[in-house]
């Protein structure tokens, strides 16, 4: 879980170094996932078996291509958008929030009371972002009230992921539904390059087919893995715990790789939203 966690820390700084070679966000993802996308195939023929295909009904497959879409697809495209305009450190805080916007929308589609410790948690971790937010709001401009709707985006889309998705592991397992849905966001990433971009676009310089590739397989694939199967030997409450050391170490390799500012401010703002996500998944563990 661990190695997991510092694998995908790790992404929005590469992405911030592959942006200062000029690429746009589509050509990026449609690289990191063209890249991946054969893993996941071979992978898949080794997890997924013909009569967990078999048993799945229209409606299934919908479902998991749908949430694969929502989790993969425009998660990845609206955070990649938002790691334009601001920092890589501030990008993993507002994407940390994903276990309170699970919350709020569990609330709101499975009538799901919000108990009075989690108010409090999501008092806290929006806390947090305001704060970070007035900070670099003063040193950055505007554009980082874009870039924080972008990535907020992206954690919302994958909260509706996560409350979608727990439904169909018991009919094809966490792992065949985790290639499954990779595999259906990188085609819908593809075809979205295709129908917006031209092929030259591909022609990239060698820096940046090793950056993809390093994200493609150390920052997607890999730690997909791992921490599918942190996850299943911890439990998810004690994987959650460890998964909240992430946006501490992006922060520090933004610091060290990328020369980010870390400041007071920054960490005030990371306990505040580490303290919501702990008191959230405390408070689920209780329940």
């Amino acid at each position: 879980m661990l190695l997991g966690t510092i694998c995908f820390s790790a992404k929005a700084v590469l992405v911030k170094l592959a942006y200062g070679y000029g690429i746009d966000a589509v050509t990026l993802m449609t690289l990191r996932m063209g890249i991946s996308l054969p893993f996941y195939v071979v992978i898949g023929f080794f997890v997924l078996r013909a009569n967990q295909l078999a048993n799945l009904t229209a409606n299934d497959h919908m479902k998991i291509i749908g949430f694969g879409v929502a989790g993969y697809y425009l998660a990845s495209l609206f955070d990649l958008m938002g790691l334009q305009y601001i920092s890589a450190g501030f990008e993993r805080l507002i994407l940390f929030l994903y276990p309170t916007i699970v919350l709020v929308i569990s609330a709101f589609i499975l009538k799901r009371r919000i108990q009075k410790m989690e108010w409090i948690a999501l008092i806290f971790g929006y806390m947090g972002i305001v704060i970070v937010y007035v900070h670099d709001v003063q040193f950055s401009g505007e554009n980082i009230t874009l870039g924080m709707l972008w990535v907020l985006g992206s954690a919302v889309a994958f909260a509706i992921y996560i409350v979608g998705s727990g439904q169909m592991f018991s009919k094809i397992g966490t792992m065949g539904f985790t290639v499954y849905a990779m595999s259906a966001a990188s085609v819908a990433i593809v075809l979205h390059f295709l129908i917006t971009r031209p092929l030259e676009n591909l022609n990239v310089v060698p820096e940046l087919w090793m950056i993809a590739t390093t994200i493609a397989i150390a920052c997607t694939v890999i730690p997909t893995f791992l921490m599918a199967e942190g996850i299943k030997l911890l439990g998810a409450p004690k994987a959650a715990l460890v998964g909240c050391v992430g946006p501490g170490f992006t922060a520090l390799f933004a610091f060290f790789i990328l020369g980010e500012i870390y400041t007071w401010v920054h960490f005030v703002g990371m306990l505040l939203v580490l303290s919501a996500v702990f008191m959230v998944g405390r408070n689920k563990k209780e329940g």
